[in-house]
């Protein structure tokens, strides 16, 4: 899976599609999160850069883009 969050924007990015979603439950001070299949980066607003190795802690606005993304297949 490749993922894009932007925080502000709401807009989530999964596989080449989009929803606008609440991300909220992300931490102000994230700026975008970018995940590709196993990996990613947590870009803060202060111009810090995060390797990560885990998405769970942004499952909450996944779940919001799937939830969206099946309402519009359906």
């Amino acid at each position: 899976m490749q993922l894009l969050i932007d925080r502000d924007s709401g807009c989530v990015t999964i596989n080449g599609r989009t929803h606008f979603v609440d991300c909220t439950s992300i931490q102000p001070e994230i700026d975008q999160v970018k995940w590709f299949g196993d990996n990613g980066t947590v870009h803060y607003r202060d111009g810090d850069v995060v390797g990560i190795s885990d998405i769970e802690r942004f499952r909450l606005v996944i779940d919001a883009w799937n939830d969206k993304q099946q309402a519009r297949t359906q």
